[in-house]
């Protein structure tokens, strides 16, 4: 079972690059889909209960979730986290100074 893993993920990743190399896809978008990948196969490896194989695309897709936030993936994600923070900050609400 683990080969046939190795060898989709090896399949999908050529399939990207082949993406990338015609010029058809940006960064943010390649690395999206290698995120959606590697979840994909993340949560096939935790169906089927192979431990190590979860482990490792585990780790795969939090270095691919990385390099899509890093790369500007994120930004509108990142946008919407900082509003959010703001509802949450207090305001000063007391009288100004020249309110005498």
């Amino acid at each position: 079972m683990t080969i046939a893993i190795t060898f989709l993920t090896a399949g999908w990743l050529a399939l990207i690059a082949f993406a990338v190399l015609l010029g058809r896809t940006s960064r943010n978008t390649t690395w999206a889909l290698v995120v959606a990948s590697n979840a994909c196969f993340f949560a096939g490896n935790l169906v089927i209960g192979n431990k190590i194989s979860s482990a490792v695309t585990a780790a795969s897709l939090a270095l691919s979730l990385w390099h899509w936030w890093n790369s500007g993936g994120g930004d509108g994600t990142k946008r919407r986290l900082r509003d959010w923070k703001r509802r949450f900050e207090g305001v000063r609400r007391t009288a100004p100074v020249t309110a005498s």
